[in-house]
């Protein structure tokens, strides 16, 4: 067994365990190497359904909390990490966000006819075959969250495209929220 130096943080930020908040996870941290770079785990941009519009913005609060060359207290950031997220809430409720950015994918675990409940995957994918496209069990399904039916998507790569009013705008809100909350959590 070979174990090897990746590199020395400057700083370590563990996400609280799932099962017990007081004790932090192994497999969820950020960090800063004393090179400036970032070491990332288990955060909202490293999953495949992310948005990239979530990921953009968790990529820009950890870049905030990575730019000050010196070992000041992070809670110093949080005012500019909230304006991140201030501004990428007022992009979203003002239509400025590319629709691409929103789209996520999510993993189809099998045919869509099996799924008992409507599953947002199962819902999209049944989407995308009547339109003539083909989809896979196993394959990630791309879709964007839209207001109204239950559950509320709508297939990406389909002839016609959701509107911005249909956007559930809320809901991308919420999952911003969430992410943002992983990142500060610590501090």
């Amino acid at each position: 067994l070979c174990i090897e130096l990746e590199g020395i943080f400057q700083w370590l930020a563990f996400l609280p365990s799932k099962l017990n908040p007081r004790i932090g996870a192994s497999n969820r941290y950020f960090g800063k190497f004393y090179d400036g770079s970032l070491k990332v785990r288990g955060m909202a941009q490293r999953r495949a359904d992310t948005p990239a519009w979530i990921t953009n913005a968790e990529r820009a609060i950890m870049a905030e909390l990575a730019s000050d060359p010196h070992t000041h207290p992070l809670q110093e950031h949080i005012p500019a990490a909230l304006a991140i997220v201030y501004q990428a809430v007022a992009d979203l409720y003002g239509e400025r966000v590319p629709l691409e950015e929103l789209v996520t994918r999510k993993r189809l675990a099998r045919e869509p006819e099996e799924y008992t409940g409507q599953s947002e995957p199962a819902k999209a994918a049944l989407q995308l075959r009547a339109a003539g496209i083909d989809v896979r069990v196993g394959q990630r399904i791309p879709m964007i969250y839209i207001k109204g039916r239950k559950p509320g998507v709508s297939a990406w790569g389909l002839p016609e495209r959701p509107q911005w009013q249909q956007v559930d705008k809320a809901r991308y809100r919420d999952l911003l929220i969430r992410s943002v909350f992983q990142v500060l959590q610590p501090l």
